[in-house]
């Protein structure tokens, strides 16, 4: 990082504090041995893509919520800094849907959904390594 305000222990940064890096992102919230471990929020360079949520070992794990930089909302579980487990996605773009199947910009994901034709939709259900899968 090119920035850090907060607590050092034993010469690394372990307790509450707010990191920027040099390609202006940054980081605020709970350190271990010098990386994001308990709560704490990143902001991407442009703050369009932003994560507020639990971290482990400088991965993303436990809940939290991220927002893209398209406007689509993810709230759930993480591990190994992917979705992993039950979440919420919530879309901003148009989706159409075919049965059980939400298709959006050329991928589908199956499960169950909220929403009509054209409209704004939702995908409420599981995901295993960052992919939705299962029943929604």
């Amino acid at each position: 990082g090119l920035y850090y305000i907060g607590s050092f222990i034993n010469g690394s940064r372990q307790g509450l504090g707010y990191m920027i890096n040099s390609d202006g992102s940054y980081y605020q919230g709970e350190w271990y041995q010098n990386l994001p471990h308990g709560y704490g929020e990143y902001y991407s360079p442009d703050r369009t893509w932003i994560y507020k949520g639990k971290w482990k070992a400088g991965q993303k794990e436990g809940v939290g919520e991220e927002i893209f930089p398209d406007g689509t909302i993810f709230k759930g579980c993480y591990k190994d800094g992917l979705k992993e487990g039950e979440g919420l996605l919530v879309f901003t773009t148009e989706c159409q849907f075919d049965d059980r199947n939400i298709e959006q910009k050329g991928s589908a994901i199956k499960g169950s959904a909220t929403g009509a034709t054209k409209m704004r939709c939702n995908f409420r259900g599981f995901f295993k390594a960052d992919v939705a899968c299962g029943p929604g």
